[in-house]
């Protein structure tokens, strides 16, 4: 198991929260049309659980909806950490209060559609926030490689002294020794300059590229020599 942030950008996911099923399955043909992937959902209680596990790119959610509307179903996506960074469109059924639109945008949603909605305006909208989406993940990724080339400089630097300082200390203890002696100081010394080297490495970090490790239950860590290479 890997992951990348360099990896091949996957299919853009599309998810629609919407009690008209009719309207769903068009928005889906709309999006399968554009390349996209698309998921419907026309129970709105069941929005965050599917937004969670479909992890869609942008979410277009309907305010109007019988037992649960689209407030609570916004306030939910965005109070849940695991979905609260997908961009929220809200779809109206005819002109909207301005109280109501502030209460959507002040609760997370970034725009809204009215519908009969022209697929042109829904395609530019998608557009739009993949693009913004896309740039904030790349600010992100740039920021996590400065943060771990910082870290790797701060390394560097403790490390280093630490290193010098065992060296110092093994040239002085074998310095009079015999060829055994000797020996065993040849391998403190190439272990020593092993260590440096890895921690040089990581002020050579290009992308971050994970990898699953047996020891970790599961979770992912760099993986050093895929990650230094352009």
């Amino acid at each position: 198991m890997e992951s990348s942030s360099s990896d091949a950008q996957q299919i853009p996911r599309i998810l629609f929260v919407d009690d008209e099923e009719d309207a769903v399955n068009l928005f889906k043909l709309w999006c399968a049309r554009w390349g996209y992937e698309a998921l419907g959902q026309t129970e709105p209680k069941k929005a965050l659980e599917t937004a969670i596990a479909f992890a869609p790119d942008v979410l277009f959610l309907d305010v109007l909806m019988p037992g649960f509307d689209g407030f609570q179903v916004l306030e939910a996506i965005k109070s849940d950490a695991r979905t609260r960074h997908v961009p929220v469109v809200m779809l109206t059924g005819g002109a909207i209060q301005v109280p109501d639109k502030v209460r959507g945008l002040a609760g997370g949603a970034v725009d809204y559609l009215t519908k009969p909605i022209d697929s042109r305006e829904m395609r530019a909208r998608i557009e739009t926030y993949l693009t913004l989406r896309g740039d904030v993940l790349a600010h992100g990724r740039e920021r996590e490689l400065r943060a771990i080339r910082q870290t790797a400089v701060f390394l560097n630097h403790s490390i280093n002294n630490l290193l010098a300082g065992i060296q110092a200390a093994a040239t002085l203890h074998f310095e009079d020794g015999d060829e055994e002696a000797k020996e065993r100081e040849a391998l403190i010394s190439e272990n020593v300059r092993a260590i440096a080297g890895i921690v040089q490495r990581l002020r050579e970090i290009k992308h971050v590229i994970g990898t699953s490790y047996a020891g970790l239950d599961g979770e992912l860590m760099l993986d050093l020599d895929r990650s230094t290479k352009g």
